[in-house]
């Protein structure tokens, strides 16, 4: 019989079981300005029923045993929900992004009670293919494949394993931009996720943010943030910068959030936004998000509940999406003429994983020209892109055969080399059959192939010429971009690269020596 996870948790002391963890911190991904405004919409994929809406919030999330949501009458999908997006008539979409996010440490979760514990259980043994989904347009009367880049699978990491979340990103703007019709329903088919139970309840769901140009608009600064955290005993705070506010004028401020696992009837955690002139946390809130209910299983946009939706379940069982405007009356929170601000997420009970953040405001005609200017003059202000959309169709000759060999300049401090020795020195090193000697700048480390030839193919659309080599110690997956038996022109690269969002994890390895 296959191995099973396995978790027992005392049910006299569970609400007490509270760690702060960090899977990956948030990175910005894109960033524009434009006059114009965004949309949002989702739905989630999990449910107590395949087809009919949950309305009730009587029960917290691990209550149940979910089950795909299917709704399109469709054999050949497993799981599907629809959600209606609506903006602006003529206007034109500048960026379009699909996030799908789920807790999946196995297929199927079992619960049982034994003496004073519950115990849940599953088989570990899951479908690695998790970034590939199905995308119905308002003009499609088929599906579209879609193959996103894998941001972050707690699978491959230890950390999260008893309810194992992930999160996928596909840019869709060309999809969209060639659609007759923007507006109208969306279906996404075929995400992947836990059913049954498992611990804290599964959840799962999917979004689309979409960023439009308007010339009636006034101008504004948006930026969208990846990542995937725990938020727990501790709370987390995101940095925004890169704009500033009109000088006078009430400012608009509006944020786009979603998460995974939190629970409608558990209290407790708060989205609070920066006051600069008190240095404190203003916690937000709206018609249907209390104060310190923040993040309660639904969806709401504009501060109403979103109804668009196929099922429109008040309580979406662990999925939140938000998007709601900073309550900036009198610009009380973020003042005229600021250039930064934050806002922090924090709970006292219940434990949620946010991986989707944008926040955008409304900026000063003489930034929004600089910024125009800018990018005519050069290519610096280009949105940053942490992910693009991969395929998981990937070839070995995918792999480049010879990656770079750096070579060195003898132009180099003698503080530089001493200060590089010592990390040589502290470096331990690594026996790799077949691998030749050196030093190999390692961008990631993945536990299968499929994670690896994904990140290959992003490596190859950047420009880069990446390989890898399996560590016999636990037979994963090293993607490297460049090697040499010289240390120095490998150390100085990684702090050169290191510069980058997607390379903010580079390491040097030191092998067969």
């Amino acid at each position: 019989m296959k191995q099973l996870i396995c978790l027992k948790i005392a049910i006299l002391f569970c609400g007490n079981l509270i760690f702060s963890q960090v899977g990956l911190e948030f990175h910005p991904n894109k960033q524009f300005y434009l006059k114009g405004n965004s949309a949002l919409t989702g739905n989630t994929i999990l449910g107590v029923d395949a087809q009919n809406p949950y309305h009730d919030t009587t029960e917290i999330n691990d209550s149940f045993s979910l089950v795909y949501i299917d709704i399109d009458q469709d054999s050949t999908t497993f799981s599907s929900s629809s959600a209606d997006l609506l903006f602006e008539k003529n206007s034109k979409i500048a960026y379009a992004a699909l996030y799908w996010s789920a807790t999946y440490p196995f297929e199927f979760g079992e619960k049982k009670k034994s003496n004073h514990e519950i115990i849940y259980q599953g088989d570990p043994n899951r479908d690695q293919n998790i970034n590939s989904v199905l995308l119905k347009t308002p003009t499609s009367n088929t599906y579209l494949p879609i193959t996103g880049g894998i941001i972050f699978d707690s699978y491959e990491q230890d950390i999260f394993k008893y309810n194992t979340p992930y999160v996928c990103y596909a840019d869709v703007t060309k999809l969209l931009q060639e659609t007759s019709q923007v507006n109208g329903t969306y279906t996404v088919a075929n995400i992947k996720a836990a059913q049954g139970y498992i611990s804290g309840g599964s959840s799962g769901g999917w979004l689309l943010y979409v960023i439009y140009k308007s010339e009636t608009e006034t101008p504004k600064y948006f930026t969208t943030y990846n990542g995937l955290i725990g938020v727990e005993s501790d709370p987390a705070t995101i940095y925004f910068n890169n704009f500033k506010t009109p000088a006078k004028g009430n400012i608009k401020t509006s944020l786009s959030i979603a998460t995974l696992e939190g629970d409608r009837r558990i209290t407790s955690d708060y989205c609070a936004i920066l006051d600069s002139d008190s240095n404190n946390f203003i916690n937000l809130k709206s018609n249907d998000r209390e104060e310190n209910n923040f993040f309660n299983s639904s969806i709401t946009i504009n501060s109403e509940t979103d109804i668009s939706r196929n099922p429109n379940s008040t309580n979406t069982l662990g999925f939140d999406l938000v998007k709601i405007d900073v309550p900036n009356e009198n610009n009380a929170i973020l003042k005229p003429n600021s250039t930064e601000t934050a806002i922090q997420l924090s709970t006292k009970v219940d434990r949620y994983y946010p991986f989707f953040i944008a926040f955008e405001t409304e900026i000063s005609t003489d930034y929004y020209l600089s910024k125009q200017n800018n990018f005519i003059a050069s290519t610096e202000n280009t949105p940053i892109n942490t992910f693009d959309t991969v395929s998981s169709n990937i070839s070995e000759n995918t792999i480049s055969e010879t990656p770079e060999t750096l070579t060195y300049s003898t132009d180099i401090s003698e503080a530089k080399k001493l200060e590089i020795d010592k990390k040589i020195n502290a470096s331990t090193p690594v026996t790799v059959p077949n691998l030749e000697k050196g030093y190999y700048l390692v961008t990631n480390v993945f536990k299968n192939k499929i994670h690896t030839t994904n990140w290959i193919t992003f490596l190859n659309e950047k420009g880069y010429r990446p390989n890898y080599y399996i560590n016999p110690e636990n037979n994963w997956y090293y993607v490297y971009i460049q090697s040499n038996s010289n240390p120095y022109p490998i150390f100085i690269e990684k702090e050169k690269l290191s510069q980058e969002d997607y390379f903010k994890g580079l390491w040097v390895a030191k092998i067969n020596y």
